[in-house]
């Protein structure tokens, strides 16, 4: 028995060792950090990273030639990590290693958090302080049991950055040197201010004080306004507190981008007071969206101008037309006259200086583009002094330069047959050419029917030409769509006759239809765009007071019928604001209050109830897991098992009591299987002595010693 006994210690030692190694092992109390480091220039050599705990440097981690690099950071720290590299901006990311005590406890395992981050080049002689400034937070997060990030600045707003810095540093001068010292010190405390906004903020943030946290956003956005994570946290907060004004059940307020999407649309239908609501709704949202202020710019813009019409439009087109005729044939320097001509009359106008920017970009392409240029200029100018010998010179090195060129090689052979006939032909193209101008100053003037006669004339001086046969062609398709516009002037001026009638009788749907039957056969006036707004704003001002008290009201009953009464009370109540007369809403904000208090009692007793029954459980487990406890110690493994199930009755999901069991198991079955090598090693031993084989029975002996 004392063999037995020794035995049985001993495998209970070498159990409980095995654990302690194997748990060890198993159970870290540190968050690995790992990742990749880059750099602009491709190297990462000599990268680094300064490891700080409450400001104080703690360590310094030389990054591979690979850039590959691994930390592991204790629980329950707050770490700043800068990694930088010799002619590179350094970046700063904190992580917070704070972990709940009674999560660590249950599982302290989390995977590694990878993370990549590529340094910029280092820029010297600008401002730098934008790279004190925090890109991450690594932190733990309770409802994904987990670490997570967020980003303050992306690899984006850290280049707009630098690239602001460097454009302040070329507006600095010698003379501002000192003033920029002065500066630089107010912008530290400016920056201090703003990080403790900042945190604070974060802080309300991650408590869903929302409020608070949107206080402290907005001011530090008002101390750096060209920062774009407050601007981003207050967008989503204002989303969040639009969205928590409803409770679930209620349709939520509208997003910034469905109240955008509702306003474009009301916009093209020229509903242009509705489309204003939604936008400065949508700006409600988001305060510092520039395009919703510049779509209410623009209605405001068309109410203000409705009645006035673009008289210079047809010149506007003809110098357009003009600019792309010349850029066809290569004639760069016309092209510009001609899209700069269009420009006087539509200042701005983005067509224009599209085409404008197109043909400056070609003027000032390569080498072999300006040389061209240049000498179709010269050989142009020559050959309207009539200098064709000057000129076939230019028109032929421009051929040389670009020989798939089709118009030097026109001019050479108008300029060769010129010279090979003398100045009879030289003079019947003067004429043919000063014809030629002629009309076609009539045609950029839109009198048709004298450029026509001009270019008739110009076609008998010289019958072979096909210029004036395609603008006469031209001249007769123009004439034919004024014909047909004088047909639509008829009809539209019928329907806007028609609509005003309507109109003055109140009769304003089938003014309306007048007026939109009018317009789309004249989609660039504004006078039938004017009255449809002017239509839209009667028909909305008659029914919006009824319909809004209506509209209140059903959503309010179907609230309470679906007893949603925090909702149905507030319904109640915006209707009663907008019919104060009215005695049935009263009645039901009154029953409703007397629902509330009466559920508010009821809940109150159930929960005290389930309290109580909860502490009784929590009582008989936490007595019988002892009680099995102090059986487990006393190696009564039979009697433990037998607690430690009744205790997972009580609690079925409770992880202890099943590892117990586990653990007992195991000792059971290896105590069973040390008795069976011992029992039957002595058997064989008990044989052999009897047999008088001495040495066989010591050795069985020495087996059962050792089982």
């Amino acid at each position: 028995m004392k063999r037995q006994s020794k035995g049985r210690i001993l495998v209970t030692f070498a159990i409980i060792v095995l654990v302690f190694l194997v748990f060890g092992k198993l159970f870290s109390n540190s968050l690995t950090i790992s990742g990749k480091i880059s750099s602009e220039s491709g190297k990462t050599s000599g990268a680094s990273i300064d490891i700080y705990t409450n400001d104080a440097l703690e360590g310094n981690m030389k990054i591979a030639g690979n850039g590959k690099f691994s930390l592991s950071l204790k629980f329950n720290h707050e770490y700043t990590l800068i990694f930088s590299r010799e002619d590179c901006f350094p970046k700063k990311i904190v992580v917070s290693t704070i972990v709940p005590e009674e999560v660590l406890k249950s599982n302290p395992e989390f995977p590694a958090f990878e993370i990549e981050q590529s340094l910029f080049a280092e820029i010297k002689g600008i401002d730098k302080t934008f790279s004190e400034n925090t890109i991450q937070k690594i932190y733990y997060k309770k409802q994904v049991d987990n670490f997570i990030s967020e980003v303050y600045y992306d690899d984006n707003q850290i280049r707009k950055q630098i690239d602001q810095a460097i454009l302040k540093s070329k507006q600095l001068n010698k003379a501002g040197e000192q003033l920029q010292k002065q500066v630089s010190g107010e912008l530290k405390i400016l920056k201090q201010e703003y990080d403790r906004y900042l945190k604070e903020a974060g802080n309300n943030y991650n408590k869903a004080d929302y409020k608070k946290a949107l206080s402290g956003y907005m001011a530090a956005n008002k101390l750096f306004s060209e920062e774009q994570f407050p601007v981003d946290r207050i967008n989503e907060i204002n989303d969040l507190l639009a969205a928590m004004r409803y409770a679930p059940g209620q349709q939520p307020q509208k997003g910034y981008g469905a109240l955008i999407a509702e306003a474009n649309k009301l916009y093209d239908e020229l509903l242009w007071d509705e489309a204003k609501e939604k936008y400065q709704q949508a700006l409600q949202l988001r305060p510092n969206e520039q395009y919703p202020k510049d779509q209410i710019k623009m209605i405001e813009d068309h109410v203000a101008n409705i009645s006035i019409q673009s008289k210079q439009y047809s010149r506007y087109r003809a110098a357009v037309k003009d600019g792309n005729k010349f850029l066809g044939k290569n004639q760069y320097l016309r092209a510009e006259a001609s899209y700069k001509f269009a420009l006087t009359f539509k200042p701005g106008d983005a067509i224009a200086l599209q085409k404008l920017e197109h043909v400056r970009s070609l003027m000032g392409g390569t080498e072999e583009d300006r040389k061209y240029n240049s000498l179709i200029a010269s050989a142009d100018e020559y050959f309207s002094e009539e200098e064709y010998k000057k000129a076939l010179r230019d028109y032929e090195q421009a051929s040389a330069v670009k020989p798939s060129e089709q118009y030097p090689l026109d001019q050479i052979e108008e300029i060769n047959l010129i010279l090979k006939h003398g100045k009879e032909l030289a003079r019947i193209i003067k004429a043919y050419n000063a014809k030629i101008r002629e009309a076609d100053n009539a045609f950029k003037a839109s009198s048709y029917e004298p450029a026509k006669g001009l270019y008739q004339e110009a076609l008998a001086i010289k019958p072979d030409e096909r210029y004036p046969t395609r603008q006469i062609t031209e001249i007769d398709k123009i004439l034919g769509v004024l014909a047909a516009n004088k047909q639509r002037d008829k009809q539209y001026d019928e329907l806007i006759s028609q609509a005003d009638n309507n109109f003055n009788q109140k009769n304003y749907q089938a003014s309306k239809e007048g007026y939109m039957a009018a317009l789309k056969l004249k989609k660039e006036e504004q006078y039938p765009q004017g009255r449809i707004v002017e239509i839209n704003r009667i028909i909305a001002g008659l029914a919006r007071s009824q319909n809004a008290y209506d509209a209140a009201i059903a959503k309010a009953d179907q609230y309470f019928k679906e007893e949603n009464f925090d909702n149905a009370k507030r319904n109640y109540t915006s209707a009663k604001q907008i019919k104060p007369d009215e005695t049935y809403p009263d009645e039901m904000i009154s029953r409703i209050e007397s629902i509330l208090a009466d559920q508010a009692r009821a809940k109150a007793a159930e929960e005290a109830q389930l309290l109580a029954a909860q502490k009784q459980k929590d009582k008989a487990y936490d007595e019988l897991i002892a009680q099995a406890d102090q059986l487990y110690d006393k190696e009564e493994f039979v009697e433990a098992i037998g607690k430690y199930r009744s205790a997972l009755d009580f609690k079925p999901g409770e992880s202890y009591p099943i590892r117990r069991i586990k653990e007992i198991r195991g000792f059971i079955a290896k105590m069973v299987e040390a008795q069976k090598a011992y029992d039957d090693a002595i058997t064989r031993a008990d044989r052999n002595f009897e047999r008088e084989m001495y040495d066989a029975a010591r050795l069985g002996y020495n087996e059962a010693k050792a089982a």
